[in-house]
């Protein structure tokens, strides 16, 4: 077989050109939360490992968590540690209370037309794309979320040659489940566990 035809057979949802094998993951707080007493120090490099099961060629490039911190103070003290990836971390607290808020963070996440989205969706949204203008795919994200809101993301990031990886709840809707081909149950993903596998149709 001929080098394309492997890479068909053996990474059959990685784009046969696909070479970059560096991560970038996107982190809804609010959707994909962590128990009590998770030692959030470990949480890059059991990223990391949860990954190499796919793949033992990724990398990871840089983690994006957003959402609520209050409900993790350790978290909010900047406990998060890239731990042996090297990977830039990137937390940003955006309360989930109905009251204004009125952080910068928070005034620049609001999006146009007025959308009653949460403000850490819109934010990590707005994050995403940016990466999209300024890299040239194909390149790899993995989107830890379970809001079903994010399936349309991911349909225009694999338009655009996009690999979209996926950490959810193993409860998350049915459509965000079925969006990508390679998945973590999110309980699985933050202790570097393996992944799901939806073969193509």
């Amino acid at each position: 077989m001929d080098e394309e035809t492997i890479d068909k057979v053996e990474r059959p949802f990685i784009s046969a050109r696909h070479r970059d094998y560096g991560v970038t993951i996107y982190h809804d707080l609010d959707t994909c939360g962590f128990p009590a007493d998770y030692p959030f120090h470990s949480y890059a490099n059991m990223a990391l490992r949860a990954l190499r099961c796919c793949d033992s060629s990724y990398f990871l490039r840089s983690i994006h968590m957003y959402g609520d911190l209050d409900a993790y103070p350790s978290l909010k003290s900047g406990s998060l540690s890239p731990g042996d990836t090297r990977a830039e971390i990137f937390v940003k607290h955006f309360p989930k209370r109905k009251t204004v808020c009125k952080l910068d963070v928070c005034q620049d996440a609001v999006p146009r037309g007025g959308s009653k989205q949460p403000l850490a969706t819109s934010a990590l949204k707005k994050e995403i794309f940016s990466q999209n203008e300024a890299e040239k795919p194909p390149y790899t994200v993995l989107l830890a979320t379970s809001d079903a809101d994010f399936v349309k993301t991911i349909i225009r990031l694999k338009e655009d040659d996009v690999v979209v990886l996926l950490a959810c709840e193993s409860d998350a809707d049915e459509s965000l489940k079925n969006a990508v081909l390679v998945k973590w149950w999110w309980a699985h993903f933050i202790q570097g566990g393996e992944y799901q596998f939806k073969p193509a149709n």
